[in-house]
């Protein structure tokens, strides 16, 4: 509804495989949710040109896809 296309990567592989398959697709952002992020109520969004990593609060990745892929 937001206009964001999104792929699950919900097979068991490791993140170094869920990575390059995001960089197949020639994703912009791959968002990483392990077992410490869902302890702490967040996701990691990795730009997955420059290979920067920021924590966003679940409840606000929207905004922040939003406001940052165009």
């Amino acid at each position: 509804r937001a206009g964001i296309s999104v792929i699950a990567e919900v097979e068991v592989k490791s993140l170094k495989a869920q990575m390059r398959a995001a960089d197949r697709v020639t994703a912009s952002y791959a968002l990483i949710c392990g077992d410490n992020e869902l302890e702490k109520g967040i996701l990691l969004c990795k730009d997955m040109k420059n290979g920067e990593q920021t924590e966003i609060a679940r409840s606000s990745v929207m905004e922040f896809l939003k406001s940052s892929v165009k």
